[in-house]
């Protein structure tokens, strides 16, 4: 599914969130950030951590490939 060919847009933001965090600890290479997957810095959360955390899931709004109520496929 190509998004804007559905009205769709998004932003990838991709690791900003990692690259701002590196930024405010003035790391010089790549450094792990708790509670934080960074795959470059070799640090990957198991997966248990993060799905069973209640507030990431309240956060989710809506996983990749579901069709948003009243669109259709």
């Amino acid at each position: 599914m190509i998004l804007s060919q559905h009205g769709i847009r998004c932003i990838d933001s991709g690791h900003v969130d990692i690259e701002y965090e590196w930024m405010l600890a003035s790391a010089t290479s790549k450094i792990k950030v708790d509670g934080k997957n960074v795959n470059e810095a070799g640090v990957l959360l198991s997966e248990q951590t993060t799905v069973a955390d209640a507030t990431y899931q309240q956060q989710i709004l809506q996983h990749v490939g579901e069709i948003p109520p009243g669109r259709d496929g």
